[in-house]
């Protein structure tokens, strides 16, 4: 199915009206939507078409379709799907804006990122398994050239290392830490929105040999989000 044709199968406008008019699903991450479902392979398309099954709303949908935005794996959509259908829109659109608000500029936690954009997270259908918020002692230096990067993709971004060091970009895999393929492929749409956010994002994963080194990359992702976008 071509690209076009796997958006309109889906009701992508209708369901992205639903979502901004909601103030859940809204800019960058409304547009990336436009770039990943023409990537997604035939499996990953059928269990996202399986999952959309599962609700009757196009707000529903646009839960659905922002949590394939958030780098989760189409495995997961099917099950996301029934719990949200089951919580209602009302409530799902009410403890979604009340759990992951848009977040401040300063004094954020990687938490807070999560819980705004990535709503398996928000409506509590997430894992359990947390990885500690601390900086680490010895912070990884930003270089100058990142000035300027745009907020949203790397703030999305950030989300893809979070969703790694809590083995949710593909649950079913236990990985030894480290930059795994899952995680590059989650950054490469977000790398692709910038030259120089592009040419960082491969420089930390090919430092992030290890779960420390990805605790490291993401303290980093967090201060250039203050200190270096627009």
């Amino acid at each position: 199915m071509k690209p076009k044709a796997r958006a309109r199968h889906v009701a992508l406008d209708d369901c992205l009206r639903a979502g901004a008019g909601a103030g859940i699903l809204i800019g960058y991450q409304a547009e990336l939507l436009h770039r990943v479902l023409p990537r997604l392979t035939s499996a990953a398309w059928l269990l996202l078409n399986e999952a959309l099954a599962k609700v009757d709303t196009e707000l529903a949908a646009a839960f659905v379709l922002k949590a394939l935005a958030a780098h989760r794996h189409a495995q997961q959509l099917p099950a996301f799907a029934e719990h949200v259908a089951d919580l209602g829109d009302r409530k799902a659109v009410a403890v979604h804006l009340e759990m992951g608000p848009v977040p401040p500029l300063d004094g954020l936690e990687p938490r807070a990122l999560r819980l705004h954009y990535d709503p398996i997270e928000s409506l509590g259908a997430g894992s359990k398994s947390r990885v500690s918020e601390g900086f680490s002692v010895q912070p990884w230096p930003l270089p100058m050239w990142l000035r300027g990067i745009p907020r949203a993709p790397l703030e999305m971004a950030t989300v893809a290392v979070d969703q790694a060091l809590s083995n949710d970009l593909r649950p079913a895999e236990r990985t030894s830490g480290g930059a795994s393929d899952a995680l590059t492929a989650a950054l490469a749409p977000h790398a692709e929105t910038h030259p120089s956010l592009g040419r960082w994002l491969l420089n930390l994963c090919a430092r992030a040999d290890s779960h420390s080194g990805l605790v490291h990359m993401r303290e980093a992702m967090m201060r250039a989000r203050v200190e270096m976008t627009r």
